[in-house]
């Protein structure tokens, strides 16, 4: 095993947080690249050491078999990718490649002399797992949003080899299975900050006037039932592109902020100064959601 950590990047929205991580255990970061050439040019100036370049205009997916065997020359020390479907297929075959461990929702990584400690995140983040390993580690990264930094740019090494032949068929939902969501121009989410079921009442209120579609986050749908499963927004959930996001009593988990990363304003009401939603938001209205829906409403109805 070498003391390189590998990132899988195969789109632009992971690259600041991915380096970022890596970088901070002080090992050589090697970004694999799968996609386009202007891709990896991007990836070359965020400040990793080296970059491969499996360039595709298939689905990522179709390159997994090249960089698992890239990965058994190698054998990387950390192999570090955001958790789309696509990450998720190339670091199954990285794993299956060199027997990795995959581990699900780091937070971040740090230094220990030789070794690197993964820091895996439970619980929405109310437990903290420090995890090192003698083998590879294939993880998934669940930490902070990172803005994408700007740095003199390294070489780009293509990758070679034959992908597996794959392509995409486009598919519609039919009109009763549609949440309303994916087109939505406004959706107002809730999140733990709502204290009954029977206070949605509140929310529904100020959906209907701003003709709003209703979202939440996932403890709302997965833990408590209180909206459908098909309408919480996160990365095993919906994601979506609304003009307008308005977070209420949302906490702002990474895995909930990224299904709203193609948001063109976020809204967020939080009686917490400190919660993450903050910092992905546009604006900020640190209060109690029970006191300002009602005042929004009445604006809102002039």
């Amino acid at each position: 095993m070498n003391k390189s950590i590998w990132l899988i990047i195969t789109n632009e929205s992971s690259i600041g947080s991915l380096v970022a991580a890596a970088k901070a255990t002080e090992n050589l970061v090697k970004a694999i690249v799968v996609g386009s050439r202007e891709l990896a040019e991007k990836v070359a100036r965020a400040g990793v050491d080296s970059v491969m370049l499996a360039e595709t205009t298939s689905l990522p997916e179709s390159q997994a078999n090249i960089i698992a065997n890239a990965s058994k020359k190698e054998t990387p020390k950390v192999v570090l990718s955001s958790s789309s479907p696509s990450d998720r297929v190339i670091a199954g075959a990285i794993s299956s490649a060199i027997g990795a461990i995959i581990v699900p929702n780091i937070k971040n990584l740090k230094k220990n002399g030789d070794a690197v400690i993964v820091e895996q995140e439970n619980l929405q983040g109310r437990v903290i797992n420090s995890l090192i390993s003698n083998q590879t580690i294939v993880g998934f990264f669940t930490g902070e949003d990172v803005k994408l930094a700007s740095e003199a740019s390294v070489g780009i090494d293509l990758l070679g080899g034959n992908g597996y032949n794959m392509s995409a068929e486009v598919a519609s939902l039919a009109t009763d299975v549609s949440t309303g969501l994916d087109g939505a121009t406004i959706v107002i989410s809730v999140g733990r900050g709502l204290k009954t079921r029977e206070d949605l009442t509140l929310v529904e209120s100020l959906a209907d006037i701003m003709r709003a579609e209703i979202a939440c986050s996932m403890p709302i749908a997965d833990d408590l039932g209180w909206i459908s499963k098909d309408r919480y927004i996160g990365r095993s959930g919906q994601t979506i592109s609304p003009r307008l996001y308005i977070a209420l009593g949302i906490s702002g988990a990474p895995q909930h902020l990224e299904g709203v990363r193609g948001a063109k304003v976020i809204v967020a009401i939080n009686n917490d100064p400190d919660a993450r939603i903050f910092r992905a938001a546009n604006y900020g209205i640190v209060g109690d959601l029970y006191e300002i829906v009602p005042v929004l409403k009445e604006l809102l109805s002039k």
